[in-house]
C-alpha cells in the first residue's frame, strides 16, 4: 500500500495555535496571546482544517506516492510505528490521503 496525499491539500504553520485563539476570543483578556508556531493542514474542497504537528507535516510530505507503508513505517522506528499507522488512519478517514496498490 502507498499513502498519497490527495490534491490540494496546504501544510502550513500558523504564528499561533488556532485553539488558544479560539479560547481567548471568549475572554475578557487583553493580555497578548504568545507565539505557539502551530502546524496545520487545509484541504480546500472540504474546508477543512486541521492541526497535524511538526511530525505529521513530515508524514504528509511522505504520502507523495514514491514511498509504500512499509517504508514509511520502517523509517519512524519500531516505537512509532503504532502512533504513525493510527496517524495516516485518522488522515484517511477525514479523506487527506488515499491508499494506492503498489504493482
Amino acid at each position: 500500500l502507498v499513502p498519497r496525499r490527495r490534491p490540494g491539500l496546504v501544510p502550513r504553520t500558523f504564528a499561533f495555535n488556532l485553539d488558544q485563539v479560539r479560547q481567548r476570543i471568549g475572554e475578557d483578556d487583553a493580555t497578548p496571546i504568545p507565539r505557539d508556531p502551530s502546524d496545520y493542514v487545509f484541504c480546500p474542497d472540504r474546508e477543512r482544517l486541521i492541526e497535524v504537528g511538526p511530525d505529521g507535516i513530515g508524514l504528509l510530505k511522505a504520502c507523495n506516492g514514491m514511498f509504500g507503508l512499509e517504508e514509511i513505517l520502517a523509517a519512524v522506528g519500531e516505537g512509532g510505528r503504532e502512533t504513525t499507522f493510527r496517524f495516516l488512519s485518522g488522515l484517511e478517514r477525514r479523506r487527506f490521503i488515499e491508499w494506492e496498490v503498489r504493482a
